[in-house]
C-alpha cells in the first residue's frame, strides 16, 4: 500500500516538476530550475522523508508561480492532487508510529488491569473467604485449590 501511495506521490510531483522545470527555463531562473529539477524515476527512489519535502517543496513553488504555470495549462486541481498524494504519503507513514503507541498504551492498560485484578482477589475475595474455612472446609478447598498457580514453563529439576 506505501509502496503505490509513494508511486502516485513521485508522479504528481514529477508532473509538477515538469512544468516548474520548462518555467524556469522561460524565465531564465536557476532557483526555481534547481527546486524542480526531478524525474519521477529520481522521486521514487528518495527515502521517505526526502520525497515529503521535496514533494512539499515543489507544491509550494508551484503554487508561488500559479499564475505564470496556468498559461503552461496547469489546473489548480494538479495543485490539490499533490497535496492529496502527500497528505496521504504523510498519513501512511506515521500509521505505523501510531500503532505502536496504541498498543503500548494498551499494554499498560492491560497491566495495570491485571494488577487491580490480582489485588482485588488477594486482599478481598481472598481475606472475605476465610470465613468459609470451618463451616464448608470442603468450598474452601476447593476455591485454594483453584487459586493455586502453577508454573507450566518451570524447568523440572534433575
Amino acid at each position: 500500500m506505501k509502496k503505490q501511495t509513494k508511486q502516485l506521490l513521485a508522479r504528481r510531483a514529477a508532473e509538477v516538476a515538469a512544468a516548474l522545470l520548462a518555467l524556469a527555463d522561460e524565465q531564465d531562473d536557476i532557483n526555481l530550475h534547481t527546486d524542480a529539477d526531478y524525474t519521477e524515476k529520481q522521486l521514487q527512489r528518495q527515502p521517505d522523508n526526502d520525497l515529503l519535502r521535496i514533494g512539499a517543496n515543489l507544491h509550494r513553488r508551484a503554487t508561488e508561480h500559479a499564475q505564470p504555470l496556468a498559461r503552461q495549462n496547469v489546473t489548480p486541481q494538479e495543485f490539490q492532487d499533490l497535496q492529496a498524494a502527500l497528505d496521504t504519503f504523510r498519513q501512511e507513514l506515521t500509521t505505523p508510529r501510531t500503532a505502536v503507541a496504541t498498543g503500548k498504551a494498551l499494554k499498560q492498560q492491560i497491566s495495570t488491569d491485571l494488577r487491580q485484578a490480582n489485588n482485588l482477589l488477594r486482599n478481598r475475595l481472598d481475606k472475605y473467604l476465610l470465613r468459609y474455612q470451618r463451616p464448608q472446609p470442603a468450598f474452601y478447598t476447593a476455591y485454594q485449590s483453584a487459586r493455586q498457580t502453577i508454573n507450566t514453563a518451570a524447568r523440572s529439576e534433575k
